[in-house]
């Protein structure tokens, strides 16, 4: 099955769930304040000699969603290659990843990479001082079943703005080669959106698309999804005890 990552990446020119309940149904009361959008700029540098270097930035965007909220801040998740540096460089060109997240009202926060696993496409993010202004996605207890309703908030081609998210409506398919497929409308920047059923509890994670038909997308499995948001919070709030930093780097 062919099929393309999907974080937007605009050259200079722009070269320039902790588990949690909703007992409200989604389609009176969308979540829209657990959507986070995700912006990385990777700054290139090459040097040519001592005192002659070239730089270029790199920036690109995604969508991500809240999962914990501490009183230092908030615990994000979206696309692992949402979080990944350029690939295929030369050995000589020196690479600086910066991240960023809004929230629906535009106020912006840095944010640190905590934890990828590239298998499943699944990057965690600390945001810290992000304490206020969002909320929790829960995180559904079982997956969806073939045919279900399934709502997705998502920012395509960086569309996003104050008080302003797209939503979408899809169908959960099944499984192909260990992924989940939804009938669901994705393209670039939908990377790391959330997929939620109608009690609006995260069922999916959209991380791919169809090349030719942009109508099918392809989410990171229920079960390993699940299991890598309750161990990455597990190990993140076991390192805010002990007053420590936690910053795993995932190889690439």
């Amino acid at each position: 099955m062919s099929r393309v990552m999907i974080g937007t990446l605009a050259f200079v020119m722009l070269f320039t769930f902790s588990c949690g309940t909703m007992n409200s149904d989604i389609k009176n009361d969308f979540p829209r304040e657990g959507f986070a959008f995700i912006s990385k700029t990777v700054q290139l540098k090459r040097c040519f000699g001592k005192d002659k270097c070239a730089t270029m930035d790199l920036r690109s965007s995604g969508s991500g969603y809240v999962v914990k909220i501490s009183k230092k801040g908030s615990y994000i998740v979206t696309a692992a290659h949402v979080c990944n540096g350029e690939a295929g460089l030369l050995e000589s060109v020196e690479q600086t990843i910066r991240m960023k997240v809004s929230t629906i009202t535009l106020h912006e926060y840095d944010a640190v990479v905590l934890k990828k696993d590239q298998k499943i496409d699944a990057c965690l993010l600390f945001a810290e001082g992000l304490t206020e202004g969002v909320e929790v996605i829960p995180l559904a207890a079982k997956p969806p079943k073939r045919g279900e309703k399934v709502y997705n908030i998502a920012a395509p081609l960086g569309m996003f703005d104050y008080d302003m998210v797209p939503i979408f409506e899809g169908r959960y398919a099944g499984e192909e080669r260990g992924q989940d497929i939804y009938s669901l409308a994705a393209t670039f920047g939908s990377s790391g959106s959330m997929i939620l059923n109608s009690n609006g509890e995260l069922v999916g994670m959209v991380h791919s698309v169809l090349v030719k038909f942009r109508n099918i997308a392809i989410s990171s499995p229920y079960q390993k999804l699940m299991d890598f948001i309750r161990d990455g919070l597990s190990d993140a709030v076991m390192a805010e005890w002990a007053c420590t930093p936690y910053i795993e780097r995932s190889k690439r």
